[in-house]
């Protein structure tokens, strides 16, 4: 049977499909070449952390904070080609490109339509929100292929619904939910996909729907086995699901977004000043969460509104007044607001008028999928508009809809071209060569570089420089802990002072780390140098390596005793969590 006009085949697809991975490519490669080989800051050194924190033995069982997926992939990555951050910035590319060829894929089993496929390759590959954080050690490198990869593989069930199909869909659920649970209503939502496919008995529903559940919630029994384990709860959440309960309660500001002026943290402290008992101000927060949450439905209502503008970086500005929210002086501000939130008006516009011009199951469940991600502001409040980018490919997909229909299905002629997939003999191949490449690797790199060594180019790795340096000892004032954290025995700005640390696996913050409030300018240079952190006690202490003396090759983890000056800390730094700043003279193994 002959194609209808305009559509693709799928070798047709398949090349739009790699085109559009090649006019990606440099736009992905120029964000790697201007950030190479640095791991982030804050949350993504705490990403970093955790996983390191695996394969060291230093917390094999990982963190409860954040789901297992990221972290222990993370490990595995590490622990096969060593703890360097070049290896997972090149897993993130592979992996922004691997988005790109599945959203022309999944528009493809959607609309077979030219102009819809062609669509959706253009904007995805020219959409830099799907690889904002390509070169940070950051959990979107990878929640955001797995969205995509969960919507191209219920885009296939939907093609040709069969337990196969249904059963990878589950899958991908699970890992998608073993990413971030924030996502369970959207992963929910895939599950029943089974119920649009027309022409399929309801007995032959339910049962792939069961079967997509029952693969999707087996994902999760070992993270729940393990928090039973170690924190005595049968249960995937998060150790901190007491915090997503404080966000609806009237004392956070501005509906939950405005944590600056008054934020859950303080919150928090009030039940713990008012309840010292941890049973009981459980209890007392779980029953005023129901209160502040479903008590008053108008104010809930306004919630959600105000979220969702959030959710998109669509707030008006004059909401983030420093001294609260006030009225947005629309005559000056609409044209940055404009500038700043084009991407997501544009992605709201491209969806709207997909969905109006094609109006029908498949567009009502796509406008559905992204509800379901907005559920989720029913009970918390995020003012980042990341947590908008795993919602984007949705939008997409629904845009494309304005220049083609979705296709009407009939999975009986296209059963004979659906069975060229990969064999199961195939599958178990590649993944036996994938596992032993990791092993392999394990053997000849990721053993003998578990901890990243310390790489300041500037360091003057000299015996006689060393031996020189030992003979200043008695200039160097040597510190303990209470005498770092108490005020009246921190030492000055310019004071020499020895004290021994441990080096960290949070050894490279970004090279614009000195543009941001949490680290003080003073601190280092970033044009000319590297700068890394130290573990003194239970503190945090700055260090700046750039010309200082070493013996031997320091590496992260190893006990050091650091000689050097401190420095001036008269700029104001509200939220830096580092006692001093040290420019170190030497570092002595």
């Amino acid at each position: 049977q002959a194609p209808e006009p305009g559509t693709l085949s799928r070798k047709q697809a398949r090349s739009a499909a790699l085109v559009a991975m090649a006019v990606a490519l440099p736009m992905v490669a120029q964000s790697l070449a201007r950030n190479w080989d640095i791991s982030g800051y804050m949350d993504s050194q705490s990403y970093d952390a955790y996983a390191h924190d695996i394969i060291t033995g230093l917390r094999p069982q990982g963190n409860s904070f954040v789901m297992p997926l990221y972290q222990y992939g993370m490990a595995v990555i590490y622990w096969s080609f060593g703890h360097f951050f070049t290896v997972q910035q090149s897993l993130n590319f592979i992996l922004a490109l691997v988005t790109v060829g599945l959203m022309v894929l999944t528009a493809w089993e959607l609309f077979r339509s030219a102009r819809a496929v062609l669509f959706v390759a253009a904007i995805t590959a020219f959409t830099p929100q799907l690889r904002a954080f390509v070169h940070l050690t950051q959990i979107e490198n990878w929640y955001i292929p797995v969205v995509v990869a969960s919507v191209y593989a219920w885009a296939r069930y939907d093609s040709q619904p069969d337990g196969r199909r249904a059963a990878w869909l589950g899958l991908l659920l699970g890992l998608g939910l073993n990413c971030r649970l924030q996502g369970g209503f959207f992963f929910g939502l895939l599950c029943l996909g089974p119920v649009l496919v027309a022409g399929l008995s309801w007995r032959r529903r339910i049962s792939h729907i069961l079967l997509a559940a029952m693969i999707s919630g087996a994902t999760l029994l070992p993270w729940s086995f393990r928090n039973l384990l170690f924190e005595d709860r049968f249960s995937p959440m998060s150790d901190q699901a007491t915090v997503a309960l404080l966000f609806n309660d009237r004392r956070v500001t501005f509906y939950g977004l405005r944590w600056d002026i008054y934020g859950w943290p303080q919150v928090l402290k009030e039940y713990e000043r008012q309840i010292p008992d941890p049973v009981k101000r459980d209890a007392a927060i779980r029953r005023d969460a129901r209160v502040n949450t479903f008590g008053d439905l108008s104010w809930l209502g306004r919630a959600v509104f105000w979220r969702s503008l959030a959710f998109y970086g669509l707030v008006p500005p004059g909401v983030w007044a420093p001294a609260g929210p006030e009225p947005t002086n629309w005559s000056v501000a609409w044209p940055s607001y404009v500038y700043w939130g084009f991407g997501s008006l544009t992605f709201l516009t491209i969806s709207l008028l997909g969905f109006l011009r094609r109006v029908s199951a498949t567009t009502a469940f796509l406008g559905l999928a992204i509800l379901s991600n907005l559920a989720v502001l029913i009970f918390a409040s995020q003012s980042e508009s990341r947590i908008s980018f795993p919602v984007i490919p949705l939008h997409i997909l629904l845009g494309a809809a304005a220049f083609a229909p979705i296709r009407r299905r009939n999975p009986e002629s296209e059963k004979e071209e659906e069975q060229a997939g990969p064999s199961v003999r195939a599958v178990v191949s590649a993944a036996a060569v994938s596992l032993a490449t990791l092993f392999l690797s394990r053997e000849l790199v990721g053993r003998d570089n578990t901890y990243r060594p310390l790489r300041e180019p500037a360091l003057l790795r000299s015996d006689s420089a060393v031996a020189a340096q030992r003979n200043r000892a008695a200039e160097y004032r040597s510190l303990t802990t209470l005498e770092i954290i108490d005020p009246a025995h921190a030492p000055q700005p310019g004071d020499k002072v020895r004290f021994r640390i441990r080096l960290t696996n949070d050894m490279s913050p970004p090279k614009v780390a000195g543009r941001f409030d949490y680290l003080p300018e003073y601190a280092t240079d970033p044009s000319t140098e590297t700068y890394y952190y130290a573990l003194f006690g239970a503190s945090r202490v700055g260090i700046t390596y750039f010309g200082a003396t070493v013996s031997g090759e320091p590496r992260e983890g190893d006990w050091v005793t650091i000689e050097g000056r401190v420095l001036d800390g008269s700029v104001a730094v509200p939220r830096i969590q580092h006692m001093i700043w040290i420019h170190a003279d030497a570092i002595f193994k």
